[in-house]
């Protein structure tokens, strides 16, 4: 399967089934909040190191949990019920990645 370069200008991917063996799809593309929406929406995630191009991944298999499914075994339980957990969802997205930017600016 081909890797496909993605235009900096336009926020396009190809279609997620077109990723190699490895779940490599595509590379480049400018890194924006809008580029992530949409790559997640997909399930294509990105990944790079410091000073190389932006690589889009849609691994193969995927795991998803459904909360209304999950089975938690009873000794793992107790841990899940103290106070000291949390999780949220689609909360504080701008200062995440801005975050991030600045550990990886840091990294250069």
């Amino acid at each position: 399967m081909p890797v496909f370069l993605l235009p900096e200008d336009h926020i396009v991917f190809p279609h997620p089934l077109l990723a190699n063996s490895d779940g490599l799809l595509a590379v480049g593309g400018e890194l924006t909040p809008d580029r992530l929406i949409l790559a997640y929406h997909f399930g294509i995630f990105p990944w790079f190191n410091p000073g190389e191009q932006v690589q889009w991944f849609f691994p193969q298999p995927r795991s998803v949990l459904f909360p209304s499914e999950l089975k938690v075994a009873k000794s793992m339980r107790r841990y899940f019920n103290q106070p000291i957990y949390t999780w949220s969802m689609d909360t504080c997205f701008e200062r995440v990645m801005r975050a991030c930017q600045r550990a990886d600016n840091r990294l250069e």
